[in-house]
């Protein structure tokens, strides 16, 4: 082990894990790998390298956003340097959208609900950039995907069976040609308690809340609220009423889901029980 930086100052964090990165593509050249890089920005407290310090109109926070965009192009530089982005997939995507309590330093969802914590469009729907030099070809796909999609397609790419994943579903076939998307569900969870669900178009809300002490308060509805997301991605307009078959397929979608399902204590919530009571 080597000892980089000590103690660490988080102005360099970004800098330093995108140059690990390079070093272990170098390293890696001459035998298949997989390199995972999460940056801990833009999570607050948010820091960008004196590099990047003022360089956007956007304040701190573009900053950050420079710096990871900066990031990620040296990252596809390299592979294209050594001649492995014919070989290599890249994917950038994030883990949950904005955090709308730290107001400028969090983030924002455009035309989405809400943000991070809650199970609105804008906690999350986020960005996915899939990237493979004569493989995927440039385009919007606007079908439904997951991260826990990821795994499945990984599988399929290499040549084994996609099957062997336990939630997802192989992408591979979107990717490549343009295939519609097989998921058709996504089922939105928080804190253990299933919230919404998406079938398509369609996405049926059971609870909706805010986090960190946001609006809107709590609200189970007694009975579900519908929206049409390809018209409505704000979650403005309950169309519950024109469309019950949509809402009595989705319930049977729900119910199915929820019979399968153990219910088992959410694995964060337990390490944060064992963190306070030791």
């Amino acid at each position: 082990d080597e000892v980089v930086q000590r103690p660490a100052l988080q102005k360099d964090l970004t800098k330093n894990h995108t140059e690990e990165a390079l070093a272990f593509i170098e390293r890696s050249k001459d035998q298949p790998f997989l390199l995972y890089v999460p940056y801990s920005m833009p999570h607050t407290p948010i820091f960008r390298s004196d590099a990047f310090a003022d360089q956007s109109l956007a304040g701190r926070y573009g900053d950050v956003i420079e710096e990871l965009d900066w990031s990620a192009g040296a990252i596809v530089e390299k592979l294209e340097a050594l001649g492995l982005a014919k070989n290599t997939l890249v994917v950038f995507t994030s883990d949950n959208g904005p955090w709308l309590w730290m107001r400028t330093h969090g983030g924002s969802a455009g035309p989405f609900a809400n943000g991070k914590g809650t199970t609105f469009e804008g906690g999350m729907r986020v960005p996915g950039v899939f990237w493979w030099p004569g493989k995927v070809q440039p385009g919007v796909v606007s079908g439904i995907g997951s991260a826990m999609d990821l795994y499945n397609t990984a599988l399929s790419l290499a040549g084994l069976d996609p099957s062997i994943g336990v939630d997802g579903y192989d992408l591979s076939a979107t990717l490549l040609s343009g295939a519609p998307s097989p998921r058709e569900l996504l089922f939105y969870y928080r804190a253990g308690e299933l919230r919404a669900v998406r079938m398509g178009r369609y996405k049926l809300s059971l609870v909706s809340e805010g986090a960190y002490g946001m609006p809107p308060q709590r609200i189970e509805h007694e009975t579900p609220l519908l929206y049409d997301l390809r018209t409505d991605p704000g979650e403005r307009y309950d169309v519950a009423g024109q469309h019950p078959q949509v809402v009595a397929k989705i319930l049977k979608e729900l119910e199915h889901h929820r019979a399968q399902m153990p219910k088992i204590e959410p694995l964060f919530d337990a390490r944060l029980v064992r963190l306070l009571s030791d």
